[in-house]
């Protein structure tokens, strides 16, 4: 981060302009690709007074997500379209200050939010979060066609495209068993053993197999929906378009007296009725908390939605078949990957709960 950006940026949000600025860094979360910064401190005014300040710096390094490669730059994009002026009430994204990009990074320096957000939210602001962000789609459901215009936004595929990253494309056996690859001996030692030549992902192959130690229902709840993906994707492409968030988990919610907004918007685009939820319901979730969010949440986004558009209410079924699509390779994952005993049985616990939100709403049919 720069210091000459960083007073355009606090001129900006303090509409003062701004001498000099005494300040801290504290990293927030980020990786590899990402960095993201709470700054704080004091700003000189130009006119002799001093004023603190807090605000986040967002770094974001090119890279290509699957099925979605303009991600890296889309929150860019977003604030430098009309796309805030969507907002209202019922939910908000971060005040921008100052944005930049060039061909390999955006960098972006906007709100600092109040409120509670990850673990400290409670179910009720969840709940809370669910109604309005149906309240949101809802409002926005018959401007559809103006929302085109925001020529950033994914597409209606980008769910389709998530579950074919399962399916092809993978890293080859003989850099799996190589040095470089950092998966476990066992999972090499099994490959080895079970070499294929069909251009299927380790994963693929993984849920199939012996080594893949689960309840066999559970397995069977993985794959069912795995074949079957193409009739559940065009079931879900009946449903009615809406503008999706697309990383709607408790990390990105913010609650602040009984307001809701949400950060972290490079995924967002068109999508159908439930996505979000979905997420909301499983994502990072403890399984003893699946049937309540289940319950709640389709309930407060129906809720939501069907006070601003005459859209029919999204079904339980169809939410779970979206959570086993989106997240069921997932949960394999951290299994698969899993160091100890502890965490494969925290693997299992999730399928055991996601199976019986399938035998809640309809006889599992696998």
């Amino acid at each position: 981060m720069d210091r000459e950006s960083l007073l355009e940026a606090l001129s900006n949000k303090l509409k003062k302009q701004v001498l000099s600025a005494a300040y801290r860094e504290e990293k927030l979360q980020g990786g590899t690709l990402g960095d993201v910064r709470l700054i704080s401190g004091t700003a000189e005014l130009k006119d002799d007074g001093e004023e603190p300040f807090k605000l986040v710096y967002k770094a974001q390094k090119r890279w290509i997500r699957p099925g979605d490669p303009g991600s890296w730059r889309r929150e860019y994009d977003l604030y430098s379209s009309s796309f805030c002026e969507l907002f209202a009430d019922e939910l908000s994204m971060p005040a921008c200050y100052l944005a930049r990009v060039d061909e390999g990074e955006n960098r972006i320096w906007m709100e600092h939010l109040p409120g509670v957000s990850g673990g400290e939210l409670s179910a009720a602001m969840l709940e809370t979060a669910a109604y309005r962000l149906g309240s949101f789609q809802g409002r926005l459901f018959n401007e559809l066609a103006a929302l085109r215009a925001v020529a950033c936004l994914s597409d209606e595929g980008y769910m389709s495209r998530e579950c074919e990253q399962w399916h092809g494309g993978g890293f080859g056996i003989d850099f799996l068993c190589s040095d470089k690859c950092r998966i476990s001996e066992r999972i090499k030692a099994w490959i080895r053993r079970n070499p294929w030549s069909d251009g299927k992902t380790l994963e693929y192959h993984y849920l199939r197999s012996n080594e893949y130690a689960v309840a066999d229902r559970f397995k069977r709840m993985l794959i069912y929906a795995d074949d079957r993906r193409g009739d559940i994707l065009r079931a879900i492409a009946s449903l009615p378009v809406v503008l999706c968030h697309r990383d709607f988990w408790s990390e990105n919610i913010f609650y602040n007296e009984g307001r809701i907004a949400l950060i972290d918007w490079d995924c967002a685009g068109f999508g159908y009725l439930g996505e979000d939820i979905a997420s909301l319901i499983i994502d990072e979730t403890e399984p003893e908390n699946y049937e309540e969010y289940f319950r709640r949440f389709i309930a407060a986004y129906n809720a939501g939605i069907s006070e601003r558009a005459e859209i029919a209410p999204v079904s339980g079924s169809v939410i779970v078949r979206m959570m086993t699509l989106k997240f069921g390779y997932r949960i394999m994952q951290e299994e698969m990957f899993a160091d100890s005993d502890e965490g494969r049985y925290e693997s299992a616990r999730k399928l055991e709960a996601l199976y019986a939100l399938w035998a809640s709403v309809e006889r599992p049919p696998f």
